[in-house]
């Protein structure tokens, strides 16, 4: 019985050190921190809504509001609803039907700049000066349009001033975007990257998922906190 209770004891003793090792080892199997490309989603991630200057932007031109009216056309209903079902990219909603609905098409600038009512999440910001001042690679990967994108780089400049390069959806690529896998090896082919050379952070989890399939190594952002902690487990920060 002794000897029973000693091996019992010496195999879950093992176990516990094997758990406990793997717990706190701070680097993901296959992640190299000094050859790691660090890509970060925009929306929620390094920007959120800014409600006051939607409310304000609104406010100023009250006729955006209009085409609310459209909802009562069944041609608007499925045009917008077939979109949704294969789009996440609202610039793409305003191209396609705008084709098709005036309304639309009158108040596509007012659209884009309320698409761009955004504030900078500070806790993530003060975590990208960090990462840049130990010279690590800044990408950003975003669903955001083209057109959308390059207003919002005019209109808050510094908020892109780190990144290297950046891949958003276009109507030349096809408006394709995340969580596509086509998505993802357009960015790789784009910055010549390896999967395990590409740290990809998102919060929206259907991306992830696809990251991971792919062997991208990720980060489930959910809070500037709690992507800080991760980044400094992975020896990053």
């Amino acid at each position: 019985q002794l000897l029973l209770f000693g091996a019992l004891s010496a195999v879950a003793l093992k176990g516990y050190v094997h758990y406990a090792q793997s717990k706190n080892s701070p680097i993901k199997p296959g992640l190299d921190p000094n050859n790691i490309v660090i890509v970060l989603d925009l929306h929620k991630v390094i920007v959120d809504l800014n409600y006051s200057e939607i409310i304000k932007t609104i406010y100023q031109k009250p006729r955006c509001l209009l085409p609310i009216l459209l909802i009562a056309k069944p041609s608007f209903v499925k045009d917008l609803y077939n979109l949704i079902k294969t789009s996440t990219v609202a610039e793409q909603y305003l191209q396609v039907l705008s084709k098709k609905h005036a309304l639309i098409e009158e108040h596509i600038d007012t659209y884009i700049a309320l698409s761009n009512a955004q504030k900078p999440i500070n806790s993530t910001c003060k975590i990208i000066h960090k990462l840049k001042l130990r010279n690590h690679r800044l990408f950003l990967f975003s669903n955001i349009g083209h057109t959308t994108y390059q207003q919002l780089k005019l209109k808050q400049p510094t908020l892109f001033e780190h990144f290297e390069g950046e891949q958003v959806a276009s109507h030349e690529d096809n408006w394709i975007q995340k969580p596509y896998q086509n998505s993802f090896e357009a960015f790789l082919q784009k910055f010549n990257l390896a999967p395990d050379q590409m740290l990809f952070i998102d919060d929206n989890k259907k991306n992830i998922n696809t990251a991971q399939e792919l062997g991208i190594h990720t980060i489930h952002y959910r809070s500037g906190k709690q992507l800080k902690t991760e980044l400094k487990t992975l020896q990053l920060l």
